[in-house]
């Protein structure tokens, strides 16, 4: 008969699913920004409380300082790992440490107007990140199964069909 120790499962937020991220249109060949009249970018991060990075106001601004301050900023709301990167392109990227949908990047509409300029950034956008492919759910129950020999035995397998994972 059957037995209910014998389980197998996926993880919708491993595999092939993604990170919210979002991506400044500025690029920055110099290493430095005009952060004149700037101040704070206030982020949000998977649904958490709204939190602020304070990036000065310089004209000569280095790029890696406000990567560094808005790191900085996240660590200190209680993250962990990094939030912010330069792109192979020379643009500002925010990626959150969580993958699969209810991964969040929002930029607040109370941020520094002339900070979000500089940066090529905007406020008010949430971008959430993607849940695992269903072929990819379906390789990872299979994986799963592959590790237990009464499931191997019995011929338990999964698949998919209409968009639906089948067992």
């Amino acid at each position: 008969g059957a037995s209910s120790s014998n389980t197998f499962s996926a993880n919708l937020s491993g595999g092939d699913a993604t990170a919210a991220s979002q991506t400044g249109t500025v690029v920055y060949t110099a290493g430095v920004v005009d952060l004149t009249g700037g101040g704070n970018l206030v982020l949000r991060v998977d649904g958490g409380a709204s939190f602020s990075a304070a990036l000065g106001t310089s004209s000569t601004t280095s790029v890696a300082s406000i990567l560094s301050g808005i790191n900085s900023a996240y660590t200190t709301a209680g993250y962990s790992g990094t939030l912010a990167t330069l792109d192979g392109s020379g643009n500002i990227v925010l990626t959150s440490g969580a993958k699969g949908s209810s991964s969040s990047i929002q930029i607040d509409a109370t941020s520094n107007a002339a900070t979000l300029t500089a940066l090529g950034l905007t406020s008010g956008n949430v971008t959430n990140g993607t849940n695992a492919s269903l072929s990819n759910v379906v390789q990872q129950l299979n994986d799963s199964i592959a590790t237990d020999s009464d499931l191997v035995k019995a011929g338990v397998s999964a698949s998919s069909s209409g968009g639906k994972v089948v067992i």
